[in-house]
């Protein structure tokens, strides 16, 4: 069980790091505006920024241009 709850905790601050790294030297705010499509613009829901498992749910895709998305 420890293991699980590990692995989750990790993919919650790595999806976080992973946030930092992108915006931060670009001066962008890791709060606002929320994650987006970098396509199409539209904001993510709170289900879409699952780490890991929204990304295998939605094929890599976004769920409203269906444009691909980066892994990272």
């Amino acid at each position: 069980m420890l293991y699980i709850i590990s692995f989750i905790y990790g993919l919650l601050f790595g999806s976080f790091l992973n946030v930092c790294i992108y915006r931060m030297p670009a001066n962008k705010s890791i709060v606002k505006p929320p994650s987006a499509c970098p396509k199409c613009h539209y904001q993510l829901r709170w289900y879409d920024n699952i780490p890991v498992l929204s990304f295998i749910f939605l094929g890599g895709k976004c769920r409203y241009c269906k444009n691909e998305i980066s892994i990272r």
